[in-house]
Order: C-alpha cells, then sequence, then structure tokens
C-alpha cells in the first residue's frame, strides 16, 4: 500500500490518511501510528543511503570576518542610493 512512498522515500500524514481510509484494520491503528510506522521503514531502508554529506571546506575566521564586513557595507550603501531617488 505504501510501496511507492517508501521507494520514494517521502511520506506525508495527509497522505496516509487517504490511503487507509478504505482499510479497516488501519483505520481502527490510526493515521499518526500508521504514519509514523511507515517513516521508521524509510529510515531504516534508506537512511543510511539519504545522509547528507558534511561540507569539506571550512571557512577561516578571517574570510568570515571579511566576508561579513563586505556584506554590511553593501547593506549601508543601498539606503543612501534609494533616498537620492
Amino acid at each position: 500500500m505504501f510501496a511507492a512512498d517508501t521507494a520514494e522515500g517521502i511520506v506525508s500524514l495527509e497522505t496516509v490518511r487517504s490511503k487507509i481510509v478504505d482499510n479497516e484494520l488501519l483505520t481502527n491503528i490510526g493515521s499518526r501510528k500508521v504514519y509514523d510506522r511507515v517513516r521508521n521503514e524509510i529510515r531504516k531502508t534508506y537512511g543510511q543511503l539519504k545522509t547528507t554529506p558534511l561540507p569539506t571546506e571550512c571557512e577561516t575566521a578571517a574570510e568570515r570576518v571579511e566576508r561579513l564586513l563586505r556584506n554590511e557595507q553593501q547593506l549601508s550603501a543601498e539606503p543612501e542610493d534609494s533616498d537620492s531617488e
């Protein structure tokens, strides 16, 4: 019943509710419990494959300060430009 959802790795509570309406057993169990079970299956099956990779590059403190100052200067320059119009 939820094979397509587990294959995609995505499931929503609304999807579960719409699919269990015709199944008396699952309706008696409850949509939230069924949803949790389907999510658990997705995590067990695809959890290791769908991990987000960690960033490989690190910004040094000096680079971060330079970027922040550059952004601050751009932001402070914008209101002056808009006032002259």
